[in-house]
C-alpha cells in the first residue's frame, strides 16, 4: 500500500468485505466509514449474486479495494494491484448501488487484463476499455 504513505494512518481504516481487504482513507468529516463499507457490501453483493464468474475472480484480481477521494469514480493501480474506488462516489445516494459495481467489475478487469500480460501502453488503450466494458454491459443487462 505504498501510495497512501503519504496519508496520516488516523484517516485509514481497514476491513474485510465478502473476504476482500478493504482499505478506506476516509478524509471526510461528513461521511461515515460504516456508510461506506455498508455500500461497498451490497455492491459486491451485486456483483456476487449477477456475474458470480467475475466475483470469484476478484480476490485474485485486486490484493485490496482502497476507498479514498481522488479525481476519478475508480482507477486500478498496476503496481500494488488495487482498486480505488473514490470515496464521495461510493457513498453519494445519486449513484446507485450497480453504478458502483460497475465500476468496480471495470477495474477489475483492468486488473485481469495485467495479469494476462497485457500491456498498458495507449495504443492498446481502446481496446482494453472496450473489454472492460463489455464486462459493464453484461452485469448491467443482469442488474435489477
Amino acid at each position: 500500500m505504498k501510495f497512501l504513505r503519504d496519508v496520516a494512518p488516523s484517516n485509514i481504516s481497514q476491513f474485510a468485505v465478502l473476504g476482500i481487504p478493504v482499505v478506506i482513507d476516509n478524509t471526510r468529516p461528513d461521511i461515515r466509514t460504516p456508510d461506506v463499507i455498508a455500500r461497498l457490501e451490497r455492491t459486491l453483493s451485486l456483483i456476487q449474486t449477477y456475474v458470480p464468474h467475475h466475483f470469484r475472480h476478484l480476490r485474485r484480481d485486486f490484493s485490496y479495494i482502497v476507498v479514498k477521494r481522488f479525481a476519478c469514480r475508480g482507477a486500478y493501480f498496476h503496481e500494488q494491484r488495487a482498486c480505488l474506488v473514490e470515496l464521495t462516489f461510493t457513498v453519494n445516494p445519486e449513484f446507485s448501488d450497480a453504478e458502483v459495481a460497475a465500476t468496480i467489475l471495470h477495474e477489475a478487469m483492468h486488473a485481469r487484463l495485467d495479469a494476462l500480460g497485457f500491456p498498458l501502453e495507449m495504443e492498446d488503450r481502446a481496446r482494453q476499455e472496450r473489454f472492460c466494458r463489455r464486462a459493464e454491459i453484461e452485469f448491467g443487462m443482469l442488474v435489477p
